[in-house]
């Protein structure tokens, strides 16, 4: 049995300095890191190569007969965050013997590990006394396709979500990653209609990065599917530089590719999307209602930024938009989806 385990190790006298000054350099970058566009990375990568220095010089004094001092075994602070970096210039607010407050007291520098196979036992998951939680109830589908399986499932989560509520069950939110692009919008539409007896749920959404974006307002909107034949009609790419066979027949681009593609949090693009679909579909509805014909590929994070924005514009300014989606197919025109109007509708 073993455990993950804190160990302090005092550095020799001649390596303290250049710790010292690679702690230093992590400190640095890391504030470097706060002033950066969201999703670069370049001095994050730099705070992680330069601890993984310091770690090397450690483990590398500890294999060489280097003063070591296990932490505390007490559960609550074996597994906290501390500093890496403990000496002149760096305070710590970690739990620590009288050895290593020895240390500190005479000067030395010390740096703490995280070693996974410290001795001690494994700390067994769940609440004491009752064993580890459950395993979840299996879910097998009732087709044999694939896509088909798929469909059924995130429906099915939609349904627990839409019945249960959000804080009832971790299990009760909307999880888009991987969906496919018609499986996600058309499923989204069918619960964002309202149906007797149940009210608006506003469902959390996770993605697979486990970030999480705004919840989503199911059963909040009276739809229907008529398509109004007088109002302004336009047709929109929903991210630029995707297709471009889309170019040919749209009027523009609602995302740009080279801003929503960028790395970071999936729920951050999210929340991109949505503030930015909010304010241009606010604009375009200012002075005349407009159909917008959507040519979509399958970015889970702008479908669901966008399409909760078309949701929250409709339940404030309603029989002000209609939005049609249309699906990329790899053989054949386009496929038409259903249309996110409240026009036409009967409450």
């Amino acid at each position: 049995m073993s455990r993950e385990s804190r160990t302090f190790v005092r550095i020799p006298e001649s390596q303290a300095p250049r710790v010292l000054e690679l702690a230093d350099q992590a400190l640095q970058a890391l504030a470097r890191s706060a002033k950066q566009l969201p999703g670069e990375r370049t001095e994050a990568l730099r705070f992680e190569a330069i601890h993984a220095s310091i770690d090397q010089i450690a483990i590398s004094a500890l294999g060489n007969n280097a003063p070591f001092e296990f932490a505390p075994r007490d559960d609550a602070s074996a597994l906290m965050p501390g500093p890496t970096v403990i000496g002149p210039g760096f305070t710590h607010s970690a739990s620590t013997t009288e050895k290593i407050e020895r240390w500190i007291r005479e000067g030395a520098v010390v740096v703490e590990l995280r070693l996974p196979h410290g001795p001690g036992a494994t700390i067994p998951a769940g609440t004491q006394g009752a064993g580890p939680p459950k395993p979840a109830e299996r879910w097998t589908s009732s087709y044999r396709r694939d896509v088909d399986a798929i469909q059924e499932r995130f429906r099915h989560h939609l349904a627990v979500a839409t019945h249960k509520g959000p804080n009832d069950s971790h299990s009760a939110a909307l999880y888009p990653s991987g969906i496919p692009n018609r499986i996600l919008t058309e499923s989204l539409r069918e619960f964002a209609d309202s149906v007797p007896g149940i009210s608006r749920v506003d469902v959390p959404v996770i993605y697979r990065d486990q970030s999480r974006g705004r919840p989503f307002p199911l059963r909040s909107l009276v739809l229907s599917d008529s398509i109004p034949a007088h109002w302004r009609k336009l047709r929109f790419t929903l991210i630029s530089i995707r297709h471009v066979e889309m170019d040919a027949i749209v009027d523009g681009a609602w995302l740009r590719n080279v801003k929503i593609s960028r790395s970071r949090p999936a729920g951050l693009t999210d929340d991109i999307v949505y503030e930015l679909s909010l304010r241009q579909l606010s604009f375009l509805t200012a002075q005349q209602p407009t159909v917008i014909a959507m040519y979509q590929t399958g970015l889970e994070t702008a479908v669901v930024g966008f399409y909760r924005a078309v949701t929250e514009h409709l339940i404030h300014h309603p029989n002000s938009l209609c939005v049609v989606p249309h699906y990329y197919q790899s053989v054949g025109d386009f496929a038409r989806g259903h249309a996110w109007t409240t026009t036409g509708a009967s409450s």
